[in-house]
Formats: C-alpha cells, sequence, structure tokens
C-alpha cells in the first residue's frame, strides 16, 4: 500500500512542493481505490471513461453536447423543476447558433409582422395584455416566436416555461400516474399555475372538432385541465402565449370568452404562408 510522505525539513522549494503534493494526490488515490468494493470500483471507471469520450469528442462535461441542462435535486413544486437551462459552458455558442431562436434571427415573412410585435412586446414586458393567442397555419414561424419568447423572457430573469402542447399532455397524464410521490400532479400543475411566463405552442394539434373539445392531440380531460389552466392564469393576470392552428371559433366557449376580453387579452391571425423549404419532386 502507498504511504503519504511525509515532510522531512522546516523549507522546500517550490518544485519539491509540487513533487510532495504530485505524490501525495497519488498515495491517497491508490488508499482510497483499495478500499473501495468492486462494484464503486465498476462505477468510478465508467465515470473516468465517459470524461475521457466526452472530452475526446470536445463535448461539454456539464451538458454532455444537450446544450441545455435541468437542476439537480429539486422536488415537485419547485418552480425550476422540470425547467432546462442553457448551459453555462455553450450559452455563447448557441447564441450564435442560428438554430438557436431569437427575434433578431427571425425570417421576416409577409403576414407575419403583428404577430411578430405582439409576441415580442409580450416577451419584454411591454405588452398592455397578459394573454395572447396567435393563430395560423402550419409553417409560418409561430413555433420560433414562442421559442425566441421564452429565451427572452429567461435572459430579463423573467421565469418562463415553454410547452409544446402535445407534450404537456404527456406530463400531465405521467404526474397523474406517478403514485410514488404523493401530490406529484397537484404539485406538477400548480408550478403551470405560479410560474410567471407560460408558452403553449401548437394548442390543438392534428384536430378533429368532432371528436373533443381540441381534437385527436387531447383527450377530454386534458382538454379540461389546458381549458381550467389558462382560465385560472387569466384571472391572476399571468402573461400566456397560446398559439394554435385552429379557427377562434371552434376553441372550447371558455377559452372564446378568455381571449374575448380586451381588456386584458388580445387574439392575432399570422397571415403568413408556410415558409418552410420544400423538396423538388
Amino acid at each position: 500500500m502507498q504511504k503519504l510522505i511525509e515532510p522531512e525539513k522546516k523549507q522546500y522549494t517550490a518544485e519539491e512542493l509540487d513533487e510532495i503534493k504530485r505524490a501525495n494526490l497519488l498515495a491517497w488515490a491508490q488508499i482510497k481505490w483499495e478500499a473501495m468494493s468492486s462494484e464503486e470500483r465498476a462505477l468510478l471507471h465508467a465515470e473516468c471513461e465517459g470524461k475521457r469520450l466526452l472530452e475526446e469528442a470536445k463535448l461539454c462535461l456539464v451538458c454532455k453536447g444537450k446544450n441545455w441542462v435541468y437542476k439537480k435535486g429539486l422536488e415537485p413544486g419547485h418552480r425550476d423543476f422540470g425547467r432546462a437551462f442553457p448551459c453555462s459552458h455553450t450559452f455563447k455558442e448557441l447564441k450564435d447558433d442560428p438554430h438557436y431562436e431569437t427575434f433578431n434571427n427571425w425570417h421576416k415573412v409577409p403576414g407575419a409582422e403583428a404577430t411578430f410585435e405582439a409576441v415580442k412586446a409580450l416577451a419584454e414586458g411591454e405588452s398592455p395584455y397578459t394573454l395572447l393567442l396567435v393563430i395560423g397555419q402550419f409553417g409560418n414561424g409561430k413555433t420560433h416566436l414562442c421559442r425566441a419568447a421564452m429565451h427572452t423572457s429567461q435572459q430579463r430573469g423573467v421565469h418562463c416555461k415553454y410547452f409544446y402542447a402535445p407534450d404537456l399532455v404527456n406530463e400531465l397524464h405521467k404526474f397523474l400516474a406517478t403514485k410514488e410521490i404523493r401530490g406529484a400532479y397537484e404539485a406538477f400543475y400548480q408550478t403551470l399555475l405560479d410560474t410567471l411566463f407560460l408558452v403553449l405552442d401548437d394548442l390543438g394539434v392534428g384536430a378533429n372538432i368532432k371528436r373533443n373539445r381540441f381534437g385527436a392531440g387531447l383527450d377530454d380531460w386534458a382538454g379540461g385541465q389546458v381549458e381550467a389552466l389558462i382560465k385560472a392564469r387569466y384571472q391572476t393576470f399571468r402573461p400566456t402565449l397560446v398559439t394554435t392552428n385552429l379557427d377562434l371559433t371552434v376553441l372550447p366557449a371558455v377559452l372564446q370568452s378568455v381571449f374575448g376580453d380586451k381588456e386584458v387579452a388580445k387574439w392575432i391571425v399570422n397571415n403568413a404562408r408556410d415558409y418552410r423549404p420544400r423538396k423538388k419532386m
């Protein structure tokens, strides 16, 4: 077994001290290694190998190349539970990345000018309204504006949650089925109520109005939960951005009433056409 080096004289040169530190670190590592069980050694080896591979691939050791991180050790109900943050090691690269949606790299298209200004004002805290509904067809930039609003609010220090509507439904069902954690669903739902800025993108995607409230993407139970969520945020004046491909007249009566309140809410039609690139046939 390795033994730690004991000082033999009162004064050492800087080089001698560095040598003693290195030797002691190696000795201490050897002592710790010999005290580990086989399972602990296997885990340590796997962790070291993983770090080596990440370094070889030149990926961030914090986010492992995903560019987003989650805070650890948070319980359901905490305001940051389930919230993704830009990794501090890659934030500059993200801002320079054309796929990192901002209002500055928005692809300006005819028919979307009013939508752009309305969403930007809400994200920057300069809108006279607290609720905004954007109606428009697929591919005309609604999602880009939603994520740009999220990024802008986060940079302002405003707590924001973004959800693609079908993903939110999955989250609602998941927490409802989490029996191991008492009150998990209630805690998660409360975070949706309390978050300072909420973005719901593509509400009613895959719609079939005859089937239920919002279509195939939302069952009746989830549709009722989303209705209640938007109504509750309307009553508490919490900034909320919603996009949909449905006409206002086919939305539930509750939402028609909420977004029809001209004092605190606004609905706007994004008249831009689908500008996604198309492959030549």
